[in-house]
């Protein structure tokens, strides 16, 4: 289990500080402060390293199985922002390893436009060789995630990387190839309709999934806008947003590992 700003264990969540349900807009997930339970009992507050060992030992104690999905998050052409950031922390409050590629460098652009203009300066060949180099070192079997042009990233590894637990795209498609094993889990959330992902191209990809072997669901999400899970935009759907993530953590929860 990786701890980072949350320490966790399964069904449910100490917040070391403000976390994901903020950035995602996810008000109903109930996070539990120590410093909240320490003032209630009358205690100092525990510092993180207490905390990550009570963990420890309690998990121990019951021998509990923690070993979760280890998960590689790539964001979308805007560059990584909160959406992405508090996603991996969603999922790492769910008990999973994540690590969020910053294939832009540090840049960050502020419209779809500036975001498009931004990833042909930088040039699609070196974004994805920042891809390749960013999971050089992380298990074979991570889990592939993309935001929008993050599942383009994700088509370009997907031949180099068989091994994959599963694959989760959010606001596009990726090219399945037809390499990858048998029964490989992928989930698909968009907006419906998307303007950048129509949905006759969504219904062409569904066809040639099943044609690769892969097994594929697609969860669509009526007058909702093209990145409706970012808070930050305004396609931003709060309802199709909350239903996306719980849809999300119970894809990752089951992937065999």
């Amino acid at each position: 289990m990786r701890i980072l700003r949350a320490v966790t264990g399964h069904g449910f969540a100490l917040d070391m500080d403000p976390g994901p349900e903020r950035v995602l807009g996810l008000p109903e997930v109930a996070m539990t402060s120590p410093a909240e339970l320490a003032a209630r009992d009358g205690r100092p507050t525990p510092g993180e390293e207490e905390v990550r060992s009570a963990f420890a030992a309690a998990r121990d104690a019951v021998g509990q199985d923690c070993a979760m999905a280890y998960i590689v998050v790539f964001h979308s052409v805007f560059g990584l922002r909160a959406v992405e950031t508090g996603a991996a922390e969603l999922f790492r409050a769910a008990g999973h390893e994540v690590v969020t590629p910053d294939l832009y460098a540090g840049q960050v652009a502020t419209s779809l436009d500036e975001g498009f203009a931004l990833m042909d300066r930088i040039g699609w060949s070196t974004i994805e060789q920042r891809a390749h180099d960013a999971v050089r070192r992380v298990p074979g079997d991570a889990v592939l995630t993309g935001f929008s042009m993050g599942a383009g990233v994700v088509h370009a590894l997907l031949p180099h990387r068989t091994a994959t637990a599963g694959v989760l795209l959010l606001h596009g498609l990726a090219e399945i190839p037809g390499t990858v094993r048998t029964g490989l889990p992928v989930q698909v959330h968009v907006a419906d309709p998307d303007p950048l992902v129509r949905p006759a191209e969504v219904t062409t990809w569904r066809a040639d999934v099943a044609g690769s072997g892969a097994a594929a669901q697609v969860f669509t999400y009526p007058g909702a806008g093209h990145f409706y899970t970012d808070a930050d935009l305004p396609d931003y759907d709060e309802r199709a947003a909350t239903l996306t993530w719980q849809r999300a953590l119970a894809f990752l929860s089951a992937l065999d590992r």
